[in-house]
């Protein structure tokens, strides 16, 4: 049946249900349904904020996106609700007996955390794909490197390869 009309709440609900189907799609699972509804949750959020003109900073926004998409992860990769519900309980009320550190040395655990701030700052610091590509200008050696790679990959594809899913 056709939508008729596309209003922003059909539009609204049209995205949220294919992302719902979304996460269907990768198994029979209430995780994956609520996985993929988070994110069609999100995309109309999204939507609704650049609407209405609602723009958050960046040093609130890059984090919270982060945070959302691990929180969502946690429902696409454990077995059940109840096993996600425990790593989320551990996620927001960590303690060192319960967590994944409690092995590491104090010397280990600030080690971890120099690491982590110094690749949190340099990630923050790269550009983002749109900002590279906004400088782009083609040319006749990057048409050669594009072609190279593009041939190389199809030689690749001639090989046997297993499904991505059984690797999990």
């Amino acid at each position: 049946k056709s939508l008729g009309h596309i209003t922003l709440r059909k539009g609204l609900f049209a995205s949220f249900i294919a992302m719902t189907i979304a996460g269907l799609w990768h198994g029979p699972s209430w995780n994956y349904i609520i996985f993929g509804s988070l994110h069609g949750l999100a995309i109309c959020a999204n939507y609704i904020m650049r609407r209405r003109k609602i723009k958050f900073n960046r040093y609130f926004a890059v984090p919270f996106t982060f945070f959302f998409v691990n929180i969502s992860f946690v429902f696409f990769r454990s077995n059940d609700f109840q096993s996600a519900a425990v790593i989320l309980k551990k996620m927001f009320f960590f303690t060192m007996e319960s967590g994944v550190f409690r092995s590491l040395t104090d010397k280990q655990l600030m080690f971890e955390g120099i690491v982590f701030l110094f690749s949190f700052y340099i990630i923050w610091r790269q550009k983002s794909s749109n900002e590279l590509f906004a400088g782009f200008k083609t040319s006749q050696k990057s048409a050669l490197i594009v072609s190279l790679l593009m041939i190389f990959s199809l030689l690749k594809l001639s090989g046997n390869s297993e499904f991505i899913y059984f690797r999990f």
